[in-house]
């Protein structure tokens, strides 16, 4: 399945338990995305792709915090040359909420809560359970039954010339005690992503597809 995306990946729902194909391009911006740091990434934000509001900058050094009572669930996030952000109880996308930050990223000098393991059954990627490389790996708790905002930001590939980012939004509802998987990964101009609900024994569970809700932002005069 492809999807042609703008830059903040809204678009409509989607009932789904496979990877989607996404293609954004960005022509010709700087070589420095070839290679992102945290400068790298923050001048991104906000010079070239207006995310300059200071809660966007803010998130890149604040931890997704865990609910730690109440209904949860469990999703593994899995992250290859970007970083996903979640915004918690809600079904868009406002870095102010409590809770909102950092899940995963491979980028050094950012907030994270990689490596986390919760003894969630294998998914899509069986051995892969730590942090190596260009990949980030962590297991986490998430409320279950309430909206929850996955952002993916990738560190940028260039072919021919050319610049591409990926930014991939979506909010979905946790079933409680269900456990889940999100895997994000650009490969040159596709940024491919797919949310799945694992099944108790391991690898995703068919019958059930996770319903996949645009994430546009809750304030109008915010950018990211």
């Amino acid at each position: 399945m492809a999807l042609h995306l703008n830059k903040s990946g809204n678009v409509g729902h989607h009932r789904t338990h496979i990877s989607l194909l996404c293609h954004i391009k960005i022509s010709y911006m700087s070589n420095i995305l070839k290679h992102a740091n945290v400068v790298a990434i923050i001048f991104f934000c906000l010079h070239l792709s207006a995310c300059g509001n200071i809660w966007t900058v803010i998130s890149f050094s604040t931890k997704y915090e865990q609910p730690i009572s109440g209904d949860r669930a469990k999703i593994r996030v899995v992250s290859f040359n970007g970083m996903v952000r979640a915004v918690p109880n809600s079904s868009c996308i406002d870095w102010r909420l409590p809770g909102a930050g950092v899940m995963a990223t491979p980028t050094k000098g950012f907030a994270n809560v990689n490596d986390q393991n919760l003894g969630m059954p294998i998914g899509q990627f069986s051995g892969l359970a730590t942090s190596m490389g260009v990949v980030a790996v962590s297991e986490l708790y998430i409320p279950a039954g309430k909206p929850i905002v996955l952002h993916y930001l990738s560190q940028g590939d260039i072919q021919n010339g050319a610049n591409y980012q990926c930014f991939v939004s979506r909010s979905f509802i946790p079933v409680v005690n269900e456990d889940y998987e999100a895997v994000y990964k650009q490969d040159g101009s596709l940024c491919h992503f797919s949310i799945v609900r694992l099944s108790k024994n391991g690898g995703i569970d068919q019958l059930s597809p996770v319903t996949l809700y645009g994430a546009p932002l809750c304030r109008a005069s915010d950018n990211f």
